[in-house]
C-alpha cells in the first residue's frame, strides 16, 4: 500500500507546503508582511530560506520531536496507525491544517501569498494564549522592539543573529532606560518560557520592575500570555512570586474582555501556578462562570484546560461540573483521534479528582469507553499519560450502564510498565497532568511575597 511517506512526490509537496505557510508565521511574527514590495519581496525570502533550509536539514524523514508551543505548524491529520506523543505540555498547541485551508469558503485552487498570508493570519488570531499581534504592522521599530524581535526568532527557530550574550545585555540595559510598550513587554515574557531559563534569568528582574506599569495598559489577550508563562517558569524563577499580584490585578480587571479559549488558558495556568487562598478565591468568584454558557461551543482541548486548572484550584461547583460532563459527553463521539487520546482523558480525571459522581458523570465514561473502542489499535497507540489517567480515573468495580474499559486498560498498563514505560508511581501521579507526572508531587511553599 502506498502511503504518503513512500511517495517521493507527495513528500516533497508536503514538505514545500509546510516550509511556505512556517516561513509566512515566521515572518508575521517579526512583523514583516511586505506591504511595499508585495511578492517579489516575498518570493526572494521564501528562496533564501529554501535554500538555507536545504542546506541545514537533515533527511526528509527527520523531524524534530517537539516544535515550540509558540509556532503554528503545517501539518496532516494522521492515520489510525500512526503514533501522537505530546506528553510534555498540557495545554493543546493550535495547528494550520491543509484540509483547514481547502474548507475556507474564500479558498482557491492557487496557493498565492495573498491567500497564505490571510489564511495565517486568520488562524493566528485563533491561537488562544499567544501574545496579540500589533495593531499596526507598518512602522520604525525601537531599539527594545528590535531587541524583542531577535529574542522571538532566537525562540522560534532555535538560531541567533547576534551574540548571544550581547543580546542579552542589550535587552537588560534597555529595560533598564526603556518603557515597553504592552506587545513587547509580552513578547520577552512569553520568549521565557520557550528559551532556557539560565539565558533569559538576567531580563526576569527588569521585567519585573516593569511589570506594575506595563500590565495596565496590556490587552486581555496579552495578559493571559504572561500568565501563562509565569506557570511555566515559576518554579525556576522567584522574580514571578513579584508579577502575580499585577498581572492577576490587571486580568481580572478585563475578564469581561477575555474570549473563552483565554479564560480557559487562563484557569489552566492558574492550577499550575503557586498562589495564595486569597488569589485563588478571586479567580475562582470572576472567572469560571464566564464560561457556564459557551462550553458548548468550545474546542474539547479548551475544555480540557478549563476542567484542568478547576481541579487544580479544587473549584467543586457542581452545576459546572455538570454542564462540563454534558457537553463532553456530546463531543466525544465525532471528536478526532488526538483529542481521544489528550483531551478526553484530561477531562474524564479532572472530573474524577473533583469527586464529581452522578448519572450525567456515567453518560460521559460510557462515551468514552465507546470512542476508545471504536479503532482496535487507539489503546495500543495511546499516549503513555493517557492511559495511564484513564485508569486512575476509571470506577475500578465498573458502573451499571457502562461499557467495559477495565478489561482494556489493565492489559495494557502492564505491558507497559513491564516495557519502563511508567511505574505504578507514576500512575497514581497522573492526576498531575502529562507534564508532571513523571517528577514527585510539590510541596506546598511557604510565601515571602
Amino acid at each position: 500500500m502506498e502511503t504518503a511517506n513512500s511517495n517521493p512526490r507527495r513528500r516533497w509537496r508536503k514538505l514545500l507546503v509546510s516550509f511556505i505557510a512556517s516561513a509566512a508565521v515566521s515572518e508575521m511574527h517579526q512583523g514583516a508582511l511586505y506591504p511595499q514590495g508585495g511578492t517579489m519581496c516575498f518570493a526572494g525570502s521564501m528562496w533564501g530560506r529554501w535554500s538555507l533550509w536545504r542546506r541545514t536539514s537533515g533527511p526528509l524523514s527527520a523531524t524534530p520531536n517537539h516544535a515550540p508551543e509558540a509556532e503554528v505548524s503545517l501539518d496532516e491529520e494522521r492515520d489510525e496507525d500512526s503514533d501522537f506523543d505530546d506528553e510534555d505540555s498540557d495545554m493543546a498547541i493550535p495547528k494550520l491544517t491543509r484540509s483547514a485551508f481547502k474548507q475556507r469558503p474564500d479558498a482557491s485552487d492557487r496557493l498565492d501569498i495573498d491567500t497564505v498570508t490571510s489564511f495565517v493570519q486568520g488562524e493566528l488570531g485563533e491561537a488562544g494564549f499567544k501574545v496579540a499581534p500589533y495593531e499596526q504592522q507598518d512602522f520604525e521599530k525601537s531599539p527594545l522592539q528590535e531587541a524583542a524581535a531577535a529574542f522571538r526568532q532566537w525562540a522560534l527557530r532555535r538560531e541567533v543573529t547576534e551574540d548571544k550574550q550581547e543580546l542579552i545585555a542589550r535587552t537588560e540595559r534597555l529595560l533598564s532606560t526603556e518603557m515597553p510598550e504592552p506587545h513587547t513587554f509580552a513578547s520577552l515574557m512569553w520568549c521565557c518560557s520557550k528559551l532556557s531559563i539560565n539565558d533569559m534569568s538576567p531580563l526576569l528582574a527588569p521585567l519585573r520592575d516593569r511589570m506594575p506599569e506595563v500590565a495596565r495598559d496590556m490587552t486581555a489577550q496579552n495578559l493571559t500570555s504572561c500568565w501563562c508563562t509565569a506557570a511555566k517558569i515559576q518554579e525556576f524563577a522567584e522574580e514571578v512570586d513579584d508579577m502575580i499580584p499585577h498581572l492577576l490585578g490587571a486580568a481580572l480587571k478585563k475578564a469581561k474582555d477575555m474570549e473563552p479559549r483565554h479564560v480557559a488558558a487562563f484557569v489552566w495556568a492558574s492550577g499550575k501556578l503557586d498562589l495564595r487562598p486569597a488569589e485563588v478565591s478571586q479567580i475562582l468568584d470572576t472567572l469560571p462562570g464566564l464560561l457556564r454558557e459557551d462550553l458548548d461551543t468550545m474546542q474539547l482541548k479548551d475544555i480540557a484546560n478549563f476542567v484542568f486548572g478547576l481541579s487544580r484550584l479544587e473549584c467543586r461547583d457542581t452545576g459546572l461540573m455538570e454542564t462540563i460532563a454534558k457537553v463532553t459527553a456530546g463531543k466525544a463521539e465525532s471528536c478526532n483521534k488526538k483529542a481521544a487520546w489528550t483531551d478526553l482523558p484530561m477531562i474524564v480525571m479532572s472530573l474524577t479528582r473533583l469527586g464529581y459522581k452522578d448519572a450525567h458523570m456515567n453518560k460521559l465514561l460510557d462515551a468514552v469507553a465507546a470512542r476508545l473502542q471504536r479503532g482496535p489499535r487507539l489503546l495500543k497507540k495511546m499516549p503513555d499519560w493517557g492511559l495511564a489517567a484513564l485508569l486512575w480515573s476509571w470506577p475500578s468495580d465498573g458502573v451499571p450502564g457502562v461499557r467495559d474499559m477495565q478489561g482494556l486498560l489493565y492489559p495494557e498498563v502492564d505491558k507497559r510498565i513491564a516495557k519502563n514505560r511508567f511505574d505504578s508511581r507514576m500512575l497514581e501521579r497522573s492526576w498531575m497532568g502529562p507534564s508532571e507526572w513523571q517528577r514527585p508531587v510539590k510541596h506546598a511553599r511557604n510565601f515571602v511575597r
